[in-house]
């Protein structure tokens, strides 16, 4: 055994690189499990995600509504693709009473958001629907739950028996978005829809099964 060797035949440069690896993966897990805490975990007093509002905002034009009564925002889902749909999603669960009809609609004027028609449905249609169960028949019941629901996200968080309202958004598609309210006024769920490609030709056109409301 050297001088340069301790006992155990290890040179004082082999050990500092055998610190080195220790330590750099010991960094390199610190910061996978701090990346997988900020997007998974939930800090506390916080509901919805942060990350899920900023993702929502990034993806939607319709991002006002998450000003309308962020207090009782209980979900935020959203997605943007670059060459097809974006849509969002915000659900609200308050006191009875909470959501008036008239108020939504003319918050959502004041930002762009002009409804052109309702429809009632049921809680259980809506789950009916979205689980595959109910008979997707083209009456007026299913072709409000597929225009709801569409294809993107067939689930909803209402739990209630509601009235779904149809918005044009001006969007570059003439697709419409929709907000549901509780028939007790204490939830409500915006489901915001728009296309990645422009087509400025298409003109809004209300979804079957909507009754047309007068719109100045």
């Amino acid at each position: 055994m050297t001088r340069a060797e301790d006992s155990t035949g290890v040179t004082p440069a082999k050990k500092s690189a055998q610190v080195k690896r220790v330590t750099g993966a010991s960094l390199c897990g610190i910061i996978i499990l701090s990346l997988y805490s900020l997007i998974t975990v939930v800090p506390m007093g916080s509901r919805p995600h942060p990350l899920n509002l900023y993702k929502f905002r990034r993806a939607c034009q319709g991002d006002f509504w998450l000003q309308y009564d962020p207090a009782h925002i209980r979900h935020v889902k959203s997605n943007r693709m670059i060459i097809l749909s974006r849509y969002g999603l915000i659900f609200f669960d308050a006191e009875p009473g909470t959501y008036r009809a008239d108020e939504v609609l003319a918050y959502g004027e004041k930002n762009g958001w002009k409804c052109h028609g309702k429809a009632a449905v049921t809680h259980s249609q809506l789950m009916l629907y979205a689980s595959g169960a109910c008979d997707r028949s083209e009456d007026n019941s299913v072709c409000i739950m597929r225009q709801y629901l569409g294809t993107e996200s067939a689930s909803s968080w209402q739990e209630k028996d509601c009235t779904i309202f149809a918005f044009e958004t001006g969007n570059t598609h003439g697709l419409a978005s929709y907000i549901s309210i509780a028939a007790d006024g204490s939830q409500m769920e915006i489901r915001h829809i728009d296309h990645s490609l422009p087509d400025p030709a298409r003109q809004f056109v209300l979804p079957d099964g909507f009754e047309p409301l007068n719109v100045n």
